[in-house]
């Protein structure tokens, strides 16, 4: 719920709060975002923060944050399967 409010529903950077600020959120759903990063960045990046995003910090225990991680990184895969041609 937290995540969605600026990441969007479906990650794609397009949530309400994001909207109103009128901030450029990355889009998850897209493969080419998070190409370069690696599980570790997007751990540190989820528990300190980066750029306007604030630190999850203690509130997300280490664990939750890795889940957090397969999540996003799940986003991208998800929309790149459903584009396949059977």
């Amino acid at each position: 719920m937290d995540c969605a409010m600026c990441h969007g529903k479906d990650g794609n950077g397009k949530g309400e709060v994001a909207a109103d600020m009128k901030l450029k959120i990355a889009d998850f759903t897209n493969p080419d975002t998070l190409k370069d990063r690696t599980e570790g960045e997007i751990f540190y990046i989820i528990k300190n923060g980066h750029q306007d995003m604030p630190p999850e910090g203690p509130r997300v225990k280490t664990e939750e944050n890795w889940d957090l991680v397969n999540y996003v990184r799940a986003l991208s895969k998800s929309k790149s399967a459903g584009e396949q041609k059977p």
